[in-house]
């Protein structure tokens, strides 16, 4: 009898052992990515992607429903050059194809001097996979870049515009722009970097918006290697330009009119919803590092510089990042979604 239990005993062992090696010989099952059809069926108007403001810039994802209210949905991004955890630092985000992409650069609060920037898609756990690293020292001798952003321009949504720096010292800024094969699977490099040029102003987060047969570069001011930290806008052809400076938010008759150096405003973002007056303003103000918002009217972009703003209503400490509109089409049936194009149900570009 003993020896007929150890046999059974023998025999388990050896099916547990077969079993435990079968399920370590499975593939890792990776990451899908969310469509953004999904998101849109979270309910929010508003969706932001953005980091905290804690010691660390870490990578989260809040929703709103009027653009002023916010709850946090999660987010992370495990792995990218700069460490593990990424150091994410005002992402830049878009729908296209019906995916998610991400773009953001390595330099944060706590590393000014990078050259690299990162792309990559949003999961269903709300991670992100990181598809491509690369370099802007292509250019030559780069001290640093800041954030970029997607273009907010029809049939150019997958290009994006970089604000980098060629001294020592990281307020002089020029804006270079290239496009991608997005896939969910991989992305490339497509066309670029091309310098845009502009005259009149530079500066850094750069966010190209077309409205109408024109095309607005909305930066934060730098003069001289200095930063004014507030909004300025120059037009221009799209989708490249060249860029004429038209205004900026501590200009007479602004509303920031008394605004001096070192101003106290940073990474301006534009969402055209369907909304009274067409257009959400959103800005961080980094005393306090507080994010406002404003509805803007009218429509056109260079009468909503800067509005009187509202601190957001938060449940973290968020920072600047993107913000996408996620909310009913109206009936013209196209309208600019953060960095992206939204059309009728999310259906998107």
């Amino acid at each position: 009898m003993r020896h007929k239990r150890r046999w059974r005993s023998i025999t388990n062992m050896k099916k547990l052992i077969f079993i435990l090696a079968f399920l370590l010989a499975l593939p890792l099952r990776a990451a899908t990515p969310i469509t953004c059809t999904a998101l849109a069926g979270l309910g929010y108007n508003f969706i932001y992607f953005g980091f905290t403001g804690t010691s660390t810039d870490l990578f989260t994802i809040a929703g709103s429903h009027d653009g002023s209210k916010w709850t946090n949905i999660g987010g992370s991004w495990p792995t990218c050059g700069n460490g593990t955890p990424c150091l994410v630092n005002a992402p830049s985000a878009v729908c296209y194809g019906n995916n998610l992409y991400l773009l953001m650069a390595e330099a944060s609060d706590s590393n000014y001097y990078s050259t690299y920037q990162d792309i990559g898609v949003l999961n269903t756990d709300y991670s992100v996979t990181t598809l491509l690293r690369f370099d802007w020292s292509s250019l030559g001798s780069v001290s640093t870049i800041f954030a970029g952003n997607w273009k907010k321009v029809p049939g150019y949504t997958n290009c994006f515009d970089t604000p980098v720096s060629f001294t020592p010292g990281y307020y002089t800024f020029s804006t270079y722009t290239a496009c991608a094969s997005l896939t969910p699977t991989g992305v490339s490099i497509t066309s670029g970097p091309t310098l845009l040029t502009t005259t009149g102003s530079t500066g850094y987060d750069p966010q190209v918006i077309q409205q109408g047969s024109t095309c607005n570069l909305i930066q934060t001011a730098t003069v001289s290697g200095y930063v004014y930290r507030v909004p300025s806008i120059s037009t221009g052809s799209c989708p490249n330009g060249p860029f004429t400076f038209q205004t900026q938010a501590n200009m007479p008759g602004s509303v920031l009119a008394g605004a001096t150096l070192n101003s106290t405003n940073e990474g301006p973002n534009y969402v055209q919803a369907n909304v009274p007056g067409g257009w959400y303003f959103f800005n961080e103000n980094l005393t306090g590092r507080q994010m406002v918002s404003a509805n803007c009217t009218p429509i056109v972009i260079t009468s909503c510089l800067m509005p009187t703003p509202a601190p957001w209503n938060e449940d973290y400490q968020y920072r600047h990042g993107d913000v996408l509109y996620f909310g009913t089409a109206p009936s013209t049936g196209v309208q600019m979604q953060g960095s992206g194009l939204k059309l009728t149900n999310a259906t998107v570009q």
